[in-house]
């Protein structure tokens, strides 16, 4: 496992916490973007958004959640460092 100063810094926007943000349609990689555009690249058909992070704050957590309308539950797993993967179904945030 890599140390924090063994981890590539962000291409992206050079965020703490951010590793890479990247949009990719096709199998390739179109571009790198902000958090804060993430969202909006996610709902293009065909495009996916990658993002990678290490040790995020809790501010950084809660604008991802806001570009994606994640739930605030997957939000405190994400936080928590060494969070076994698990899959569980959740009503979606705007609906609660």
């Amino acid at each position: 496992m890599l140390t924090k100063a063994e981890m590539p810094v962000a291409c992206s926007d050079n965020e703490p916490g951010v590793i890479n943000s990247s949009v990719y349609a096709g199998g390739r990689k179109v571009t790198d973007v902000a958090i804060e555009e993430a969202g909006v690249w996610s709902k293009r058909p065909g495009h996916v958004v990658w993002i990678g992070l290490f040790e995020p704050s809790d501010e950084l957590l809660k604008r991802v959640q806001q570009q994606f309308d994640l739930h605030p539950l997957a939000i405190e797993d994400a936080g928590k460092a060494h969070q076994h993967p698990k899959l569980e179904h959740m009503a979606t945030a705007s609906s609660s």
